[in-house]
């Protein structure tokens, strides 16, 4: 017998596209003395396939190989070095022939390495060192006396529209005083989808105290952005309870970072130094733009657990709903939970396809232009950014060096010393980048980081959040998205993640089990599956904060009975 290989492989993203030409992108090129224009249907890493009138497919046939191509969008024009005619098919609809076209690229080098967290930090003595001295820094704090900390500084930036972003700044100095003479280094954090400035602080306070430690100066600052989550501006729908993010756009994340560097810039004046810029998640996304566009005084771009491109991190994270293709399809989406955040995904998904921000083609081409050296950092276990697209997109040509770190945690860290030994690697690599020699990284003690962060916890204002609604809409859905949170149900993943849950219950007979925030029902419908049979007799208590949630808990316990032949278990919702 004999192996067949397909003719071509595409991106299981790029299949919503397929049969459907895109208004998003046409490639222009001068073929036999005339202008030839193909309609862009789908796009990956390698090449596109495009739909061409029958009168120009024997010119494109003919060539198959075509030089000084260009790619329009919404966004603009990208030249195309050289393309080749892959394949062409039959008349695809009427007056139209489907072409293949592949890009051919050289792959730049990409120093890879996979860092082990020192397991060392987790042992018992560290943490009791650690404790003990969070309690005497704690102690000496409430009785006014011991080591001073920082007061907050907050700086108050503003847009070409002069609304504006609070942001919080971080240095070796005292930040409301006068700038320090000599160098002074400047790190940006932008803000990650959803998460506001102050979840960035340990990551600043790490990096002032290597810097410190290395006998050199830095101010780091960390913002809200616009109509963002936080204290910046935002417009009066997206004040109202609950509505932080529904008007976010990613593209405004990319203004926001500008505003925020080219301000900064201004307040160090003749003291400023090199720049670093440490974007996490899908900030990074924003970080590329902004470096590709050309941003002046950036020495070192960062991007740990970054995302490529936004539209696969917003799948992935959407238990694998494609919010950005069927948005591209024209779909009308309204307003959906993003990673727990009411997004207004027809505004927001526009946004990011009509100003290239969308696709893992769109930043290929902004990697291209990127001439500053670059770093990724990204977890052996993260399973929100896939690192085969992160490597596809260091290895694009381009003039700045190219890093890939693999850590051992996931895409958030979840332990004080997995986030720590992170937060070490980050400062290291960025201190060493912009210092132009090796430096080690230096913590801060422990109480001083609590003490900080308590600092910013008490000046911080309280949005009104209505928990119950929110909970609600998680986990029964809307009217755009009526799964809610059972759309994890329908991946492998969960079932698997369910199934070694139910193992490692080890019920007996008459066992009762209490499952507390129950939701919709899936671990207690799981018990009844797997355990009813094996462990008579066992008892059932649902617990959840959203009612409608438990009668859709009841409903699943009852089908599940039914679905292994056996009467309900008793049940106390």
């Amino acid at each position: 017998s004999s192996i067949m290989l397909p003719e071509r492989v595409f991106l299981p993203e790029r299949r919503v596209l397929e049969r459907e030409a895109s208004a998003h992108a046409v490639l222009r090129v001068e073929l036999e003395g005339r202008t030839r224009i193909a309609q862009i249907e789908q796009l990956d890493a390698n090449g596109f396939s495009a739909l061409i009138d029958v009168a120009d497919a024997p010119a494109f046939a003919k060539a198959r190989e075509l030089t000084g191509a260009r790619l329009i969008r919404a966004a603009g024009e990208t030249p195309i070095a050289s393309l080749r005619v892959a394949w062409n098919a039959q008349v695809a609809e009427e007056g139209k022939v489907r072409f293949g076209f592949t890009r051919p690229h050289q792959r730049t080098p990409v120093q890879s390495e996979e860092v082990q967290i020192a397991q060392s930090r987790k042992t018992l003595l560290h943490r009791t060192i650690f404790g003990i001295q969070h309690y005497i820094g704690g102690f000496l704090g409430r009785v006014g006396v011991g080591p001073r900390v920082p007061n907050v500084s907050v700086k108050e930036f503003r847009d070409e529209a002069g609304r504006p972003i609070v942001a919080l700044a971080n240095a070796t100095f005292n930040p409301d005083g006068p700038v320090p003479p000599g160098r002074v280094h400047l790190v940006l954090l932008p803000p990650p989808f959803a998460r506001r400035k102050e979840t960035l602080a340990s990551v600043a306070l790490v990096i002032v105290e290597t810097f410190k430690a290395a006998g050199e100066h830095v101010a780091v600052f960390r913002y809200d952005g616009l109509n963002h989550l936080g204290e910046s501006w935002r417009d009066e729908v997206s004040r109202a309870p609950d509505m932080a993010m529904l008007h976010w756009k990613l593209s405004q994340t990319v203004t926001d970072l500008r505003t925020v560097h080219q301000a900064a810039a201004v307040w160090l004046g003749q003291s400023l130094g090199r720049t670093a810029i440490i974007s996490f998640s899908m900030a990074a996304v924003a970080a590329r733009r902004y470096l590709a566009d050309g941003a002046v005084g950036v020495d070192y771009w960062l991007a740990p657990m970054g995302a490529p491109d936004a539209r696969d991190i917003i799948k992935n994270s959407s238990g694998g709903i494609d919010w950005v293709g069927m948005r591209a399809k024209g779909r009308a989406l309204g307003a959906n939970l993003v990673q727990g955040h009411l997004l207004d995904c027809d505004q927001g998904c526009d946004d990011m396809l009509d100003h290239g921000l969308a696709e893992l083609e769109d930043a290929r081409a902004d990697m291209a232009k990127i001439k500053q050296p670059v770093t990724w950092v990204l977890g052996l276990h993260d399973y929100w950014v896939n690192p085969s697209r992160v490597e596809d997109l260091l290895g694009v040509p381009a003039p700045g060096g190219r890093e890939f770190v693999r850590v051992p945690t996931g895409h958030f860290l979840r332990s004080s010393s997995d986030a720590f030994e992170v937060f070490r690697i980050l400062s290291r690599r960025t201190a060493t980048h912009l210092l132009g020699r090796q430096v080690d990284a230096t913590l801060p003690p422990t109480w001083l980081i609590e003490r900080v962060l308590e600092q910013e916890r008490v000046r911080r204002p309280v949005d009104v959040f209505d928990a119950r609604t929110w909970w609600t809409q998680y986990l029964r859905g809307n009217q755009n998205n009526p799964l809610g949170f059972d759309v994890l149900a329908l991946t492998d993943e969960y079932d698997g993640m369910m199934q070694d849950q139910m193992e490692l219950l080890a019920l007996e007979p008459e066992d009762r089990v209490a499952d507390i925030g129950c939701g919709t029902g899936n671990g207690l419908a799981a018990i009844v599956r797997t355990w009813l049979r094996r462990a008579p007799g066992v008892q059932l208590d649902a617990v959840d904060f959203v009612q409608p949630a438990l009668e859709t808990a009841r409903r699943k316990v009852s089908r599940a009975a039914v679905e292994v032949g056996l009467k309900p278990p008793t049940v106390q919702y």
